[in-house]
């Protein structure tokens, strides 16, 4: 195998698991917001009560900020893409 293919190759992978580890992380967020609900007996309204209530409980985004209506949206999106 040549140096091109091989580092084409190690680039797929790279990015595969990328994918699988943010894959994974919008399920425990959405699984965090699941249970926000069913623990208050409150359904949210919108992507601002998602992010005030991610936000509330201290859970951070990947890289460790705070939630905004943008990045909820996108984890939402991501699982709904699974499905």
């Amino acid at each position: 195998m040549n140096r091109t293919k091989r580092r084409n190759l190690d680039t797929s992978n790279a990015n595969l698991k990328r994918a699988k580890n943010a894959d994974e992380f919008a399920l425990m967020i959405v699984g965090e917001l699941d249970k926000i609900q069913s623990d208050n007996n409150y359904e949210f309204q919108g992507l601002n009560d998602r992010v005030v209530a991610l936000n509330h409980m201290g859970i951070k985004t990947k890289r460790g900020c705070e939630w905004s209506n943008n990045s909820v949206k996108r984890i939402l999106e991501r699982v709904g893409g699974m499905m």
